[in-house]
């Protein structure tokens, strides 16, 4: 009898440090300026993490901070702006950048048939102004580009990112979607 109790509570503790050394850590992140808290899918690695201070005139600062997660050829990238410039209309850089994108897709790669759309998400109860873009070769889509812009607490917030599988897609916005905007 205390041989096999003894068996029993070896294969359970085996099996207890099995399932512990599954286990994953995930990293979390943050842009506490605006709240922003998140956990990057396990199929993005982080590739870099900087801020930076631009200075165009004397009078105007630009500070920025970004996140950028990489594997193969799956891309997210998170970064926030403040400048103290005065009058900026976020909203209207985001439809110029917009259309930048969309511009320069079509004219750096002609053999693609891009399409685009334009929309309003949520995040954890903050709206963003949403922008994809497709590309298609031979009816084959070869490209999903997009982008998450909003302006929080006298910062923009951009979310962008490019996917190669709905795997992958489904990774990123589900992590988006967990992410939290705390007091």
């Amino acid at each position: 009898m205390k041989k096999i109790l003894s068996l029993v509570s070896m294969i359970f503790y085996v099996s207890c440090l099995i399932a512990q050394s599954n286990q994953t850590t995930k990293t979390q992140y943050q842009f506490p300026q605006i709240g922003w808290t998140f956990f990057a899918p396990d199929s993005l690695k982080l590739f870099d993490s900087s801020s930076n201070t631009l200075n165009p005139t004397p009078e105007i600062e630009i500070w920025r901070k970004q996140l950028m997660f990489m594997n193969d050829k799956n891309t997210l990238i998170l970064s926030i702006t403040r400048s103290n410039q005065k009058g900026i209309d976020w909203a209207n850089v985001h439809k110029k950048e917009e259309q930048h994108f969309y511009d320069q897709s079509r004219i750096r790669q002609p053999s693609i048939q891009f399409d685009s759309t334009s929309s309003i998400i949520t995040l954890d109860s903050k709206e963003f102004a949403k922008f994809t873009v497709t590309g298609k070769e031979d009816g084959k889509i070869i490209r999903n580009h997009v982008q998450l812009s909003s302006y929080i607490n006298g910062y923009r917030f951009n979310i962008v990112y490019e996917f190669k599988s709905a795997e992958i897609q489904k990774q990123i916005e589900d992590s988006l979607a967990n992410g939290k905007f705390v007091q």
